[in-house]
């Protein structure tokens, strides 16, 4: 009964007309997401079956994080090997961590993107505040490699932790930061002035 009464509600005209806008934003963001999704997995198909090597997003993951690392007098190589989806990150010849494609931040990229497009608030303010905010999540994401590598070298016994729990959080703390403020300073913000 109760499920019925709610489908009758769905169809209430009211009730449409209340909740169509958040039913778009729902869908657009959601569309866009499966579609981003789709376009970098194809990408990283092109370059694992195709190319049979490392992405290059990752690539320049891996060498930003080594450029990071010897601002700090840390000697970090990077070895690339054919067939292989990843880079090895080595510090005074001794090997700490490789780097994959989940390393390189593109998908929680793809989420962000896909969730400030879903609240779309005109070309100019959308793509600065995507790019902008893209570039804060790369930038955060190379200090979290960064790091990572540092752990692992030199406090191993943490590796877990701080790959599992610590840095993924953190990394969502930024997006969810990025987003409210995407949200409270331009999406509502300019809803009030409608």
């Amino acid at each position: 009964m109760f499920i019925v009464k709610f489908i009758l509600n769905l169809l209430h005209i009211n009730f449409m007309k209340k909740y169509l806008p958040l039913a778009w934003i729902i869908l657009r963001f959601l569309v866009l997401y499966f579609i981003l999704t789709a376009l970098y997995q194809y990408y990283l198909n092109y370059y694992n079956q195709t190319l049979n090597t490392t992405d290059f997003f990752t690539d320049v993951m891996a060498c930003q994080c080594k450029m990071i690392l010897g601002l700090f007098g840390i000697q970090v190589d990077i070895i690339q090997e054919m067939g292989k989806h990843y880079v090895w990150l080595f510090f005074n010849n001794t090997y700490v961590a490789s780097v994959n494609e989940g390393c390189n931040g593109v998908s929680v990229m793809i989420l962000f993107v896909s969730f400030v497009l879903g609240f779309y608030k005109g070309y100019k303010k959308t793509f600065s505040f995507m790019f902008i905010g893209v570039l804060i999540i790369h930038v955060s994401n190379i200090i979290r490699g960064s790091f990572l590598s540092y752990i692992y070298f030199k406090y191993p016994e943490y590796k877990h932790i701080t790959h599992d729990f610590v840095f993924p959080i953190i990394i969502y703390l930024v997006i969810l930061a990025l987003w409210f403020y995407w949200m409270k300073k331009v999406v509502l913000k300019e809803n009030k002035g409608e």
